[in-house]
């Protein structure tokens, strides 16, 4: 198993996703407006699709590249176009 770069960065990125998520569910019990709760759900799944691209492309390039050889240009630019579908799809 690799060490995840950044892991810190990530950690408070997962840590604010759970702030977000605790606010959604204070302002449920609140009874407050819809398009209020609605928006703090937005925000979770963009915050938690990027958390996913962030480690979609970790996983990419430590478990299907080869982290110990250089990878061919074709290699490189078929992980760049997965990672670009995969972005795409998480908006």
């Amino acid at each position: 198993m690799h060490v995840i770069h950044d892991k810190e960065k990530l950690v408070l990125r997962a840590r604010r996703l759970t702030g977000q998520v605790k606010a959604v569910e204070k302002h449920l019990q609140n009874n407050e407006d819809c398009i209020h709760i609605l928006q703090h759900l937005s925000a979770c799944r963009g915050a938690l699709n990027s958390l996913m691209a962030e480690l979609i492309d970790e996983h990419i390039h430590f478990h299907v590249l080869d982290p110990k050889k250089k990878p061919s240009r074709a290699q490189t630019e078929a992980a760049a176009q997965l990672m670009e579908i995969v972005s795409t799809y998480l908006k």
